[in-house]
């Protein structure tokens, strides 16, 4: 079979698997997409669209494609990334394989989202009497479920004030709710929310309470607060479940299920949340001219989505309230402590989602210093407000235990890492000198190879007699020491003959690795040129 047309047999194979995503198809150096997904990736990137065997195709650089994944996040698309799994010089076809699909709601990248919001992943289904609603933000790991009576209209309103406050980048619903007129009038006022409809047999109540038991590892659900008969629990499996399917990897900072008690927070209406503009505005849904841009003086990213999140959900418990506003007129009346506070939250980066990139395998090493550097800065803002005079707000948080791991781990990480390492982790160029021996030792060889070449070559020539003793390299066996044939008789004996040079040679001897390396290292460029 030629080679093209065993790629897009293969192609057509995976491309079965994933017909809801634009399957970017790696060959070589590009993300190569055909067929329709060339005429919709071409249209959305502004990409040339060509034709080969009148085949429709067009291509990105696999080393750019990032930017490209966003636009298509944002018109609403799913990605699945299809990689070569075996080397250009593997008997018969590459072997690929989709390694992730990239979704609006699983994503985790910090390049495919919106710092100052939640990136949530919605689910809602009508099960027992009930409308039920899960969100789960994958990239901080917050996980909610609640429910409401599914009454006409209040029910509907409900569903439309809840969507709007979560503003889900992604939504699975239930096929029979979505087919309900009052429903899909809701799902098409949502912006920029790619919509999944699944058939109403998926949202297994039973089986999802198992696995969420299961992955929580506890024998009951009622230590989150959720009886096992609760409805919601349905959509909350779904989302997990979902996520597996797609993200393709472990997710261990999502440790729990919250419920979301209604009566905490102040009945805001969509309309009212609309037209008071508190987040978006009504002339482009943008932040500017909201009262979040007029408020949002926030120095972390968190922060900034908490605020959002505050003015959202007004509290309704005046002692809640009270709480909150204590803790902001201890920080007015002490401006030195709030300066202080505020220079202190600078140097915190987004630690809820560098620990999810963390935790799903998705960080590089400039993240563990960020991350290191932030728990340092969290650290010293815990000291700052621990006192017995701060208002209970500032006196609730980390206990003594959690505060000298989070100190440890903070210099390990310190210790260990670069201040400027490289951002791929097959580059190198990580690790701090000093923290392993051994990779000191390895990288000293490295640096002086050409030195130690030339001390052991001048050692050789004067133990054996052998002025004209040359080290050689061959890709085959290595580095070699090359003889003359009039001077073999000379060869001392703990030289081994390398027969399949074609002027006499020897191996480097054992004595080699008195030099400073573990063992003996023959790989082309490893001693420089």
């Amino acid at each position: 079979m030629p080679e093209r047309i065993a790629m897009l047999d293969q192609y057509r194979r995976v491309k079965a698997r994933y017909r809801d995503a634009i399957l970017f198809f790696r060959l070589g150096d590009f993300y190569e997409m055909f067929f329709d997904d060339a005429i919709v990736a071409s249209s959305l990137l502004n990409l040339t669209l060509t034709k080969r065997q009148g085949q429709p195709m067009c291509g990105i650089p696999y080393h750019a494609f990032k930017p490209y994944i966003a636009r298509l996040l944002k018109a609403g698309k799913k990605v699945a990334i299809c990689e070569q799994l075996t080397g250009p010089n593997s008997k018969g076809i590459i072997k690929r394989d989709v390694v992730e699909v990239v979704t609006p709601g699983t994503t985790i990248e910090e390049d495919f989202i919106d710092h100052e919001a939640n990136n949530y992943l919605a689910s809602i289904c009508s099960l027992q009497g009930s409308l039920c609603i899960a969100c789960l933000d994958v990239s901080t790991g917050e996980f909610r479920a609640y429910s409401t009576p599914d009454k006409r209209p209040s029910g509907i309103e409900f569903l439309r004030s809840e969507l709007y406050r979560l503003s889900p980048r992604e939504l699975i619903i239930q096929q029979s709710l979505y087919e309900g007129q009052e429903v899909t009038s809701i799902i098409h006022e949502l912006e920029n929310t790619l919509i999944e409809k699944r058939p109403d047999w998926s949202f297994d109540r039973e089986k999802a309470c198992e696995n969420l038991k299961a992955r929580f590892k506890v024998a009951s659900l009622k230590g989150f607060g959720f009886a096992d008969e609760a409805p919601e629990l349905a959509a909350a499996g779904i989302l997990l479940e979902y996520l597996d399917e797609n993200a393709k990897a472990s997710s261990p900072h999502i440790q729990a299920l919250l419920p979301y008690d209604m009566s905490d927070f102040l009945s805001l209406d969509e309309a009212t949340r609309r037209n008071l503009e508190l987040v978006k505005n009504l002339s482009d849904s943008g932040r500017r001219d909201t009262l979040l841009s007029v408020l949002d003086r926030t120095k972390t990213a968190g922060g900034s989505r908490l605020l959002r999140q505050w003015l959202l959900q007004p509290l309704r418990s005046k002692e809640a309230i009270d709480t909150r506003l204590d803790a902001v007129e201890y920080l007015y009346r002490d401006q030195l402590l709030l300066n202080d506070l505020r220079r202190r939250l600078g140097a915190v980066l987004d630690s809820e989602r560098l620990v999810a990139r963390l935790a799903m395998d998705k960080a590089h090493a400039k993240d563990l210093l960020a991350l290191s550097d932030s728990m340092r800065s969290s650290l010293a803002i815990v000291s700052l407000l621990h006192t017995d005079r701060a208002p209970p707000l500032f006196r609730s948080g980390l206990d003594k235990a959690v505060e000298e791991d989070c100190a440890r781990a903070a210099s390990i990480v310190a210790g260990a890492i670069m201040d400027e390492p490289s951002v791929l982790l097959t580059e190198g160029n990580l690790m701090a000198a000093g923290y392993n021996a051994d990779l000191d030792r390895l990288r000293s060889v490295k640096q002086n190879s050409t030195k130690i070449l030339e001390e052991y070559l001048e050692e050789e020539k004067r133990n054996s007699g052998i002025p004209t003793l040359r080290i050689r390299y061959n890709r085959i066996i290595g580095y070699y020491l090359e003889v003359s044939k009039g001077k073999l008789d000379a060869v001392p004996t703990h030289f081994i003959r390398r027969q399949s040079l074609v002027a006499p040679g020897f191996g480097l001897p054992a004595g080699f690795t008195e030099y400073p390396v573990a063992n003996r290292v023959d790989q082309p460029g490893f001693f420089g040129n």
